[in-house]
């Protein structure tokens, strides 16, 4: 199979291939994706990092060989700062604004590569080490981050994209959707037990997990909802101070690391 990496800050993965289909996920630099099928200008790829699907413009990603991807892979480092304001291309000119979960691989000049073209990079990036500790400080980066439907960005992020993002700059993989994210990690049976960096999930009337946010201790949660927004969490879920009620019933909390 083919395999691509983006090369744009931010890329937009729809559920069809048409400019209008709905939004379900972003791609961010550096991601690499195989692709699976094509239509016309569009490319349905699916992400080497959590296996999500879905329909891109065969404009923002580049195709790479075989070696340039296994080079890329074993050479790459996730961006951990809000942005990076200096990747810029010694081939074509080109300049690139990173967004935090962004991948950057290096060769032994630690210029960034991504297949042929070659980027300066004025910033140090180190490889995330898995450290619950620093979870938090990444969440409240995003604080007041309004909220976008499939968004993995400063630009708009939504309650997966958020638990996602903070726990990969932080050297922690997550699959993509909140109910994916629920099959992850262990079990935490009682509120009174959870730590700080844990995740809360939440379920709909129907019983399926639709939502989830990151424990800051204190019975406080970090969560997308409307926008990123810190409130307050308790055995019954979360209680909105702003509308005087709760607006998500706790389902079970999970241990990631």
């Amino acid at each position: 199979m083919n395999k691509g990496v983006v090369n744009l800050s931010i890329v937009a993965v729809k559920k069809e291939a048409s400019h209008t289909s709905e939004m379900t996920n972003q791609l961010l630099f550096g991601d690499t994706v195989e692709i699976l099928d094509k239509h016309e200008n569009w490319l349905y790829i699916q992400s080497d990092y959590d296996g999500y699907c879905g329909w891109i413009l065969n404009s923002h990603v580049i195709n790479l060989t075989d070696e340039q991807f296994t080079i890329f892979k074993e050479n790459s480092k996730w961006v951990t700062s809000d942005f990076i304001n200096h990747l810029s291309s010694i081939i074509s000119d080109t300049d690139v604004t990173l967004f935090a979960g962004s991948t950057l691989a290096f060769n032994d000049a630690e210029e960034v590569i991504l297949g042929d073209e070659i980027y300066i990079c004025d910033d140090e990036v180190s490889k995330p080490v898995a450290d619950l500790d620093l979870i938090i400080g990444s969440a409240m980066m995003f604080n007041n981050v309004p909220y976008l439907w499939g968004g993995r960005s400063f630009a708009g992020i939504d309650c997966s994209g958020l638990t996602q993002i903070v726990f990969k700059i932080n050297g922690i993989k997550l699959f993509r959707d909140a109910h994916q994210q629920a099959e992850q990690g262990e079990t935490i049976n009682m509120i009174n037990e959870a730590l700080v960096g844990d995740l809360f999930f939440f379920d709909n009337d129907e019983g399926k997990i639709t939502h989830v946010g990151i424990y800051l201790g204190d019975n406080k949660i970090i969560h997308a909802s409307g926008r990123v927004r810190i409130d307050t969490i308790d055995h019954q879920g979360i209680f909105n101070n702003e509308l005087n009620t709760y607006t998500h019933k706790l389902r079970l909390i999970k241990r990631m690391l």
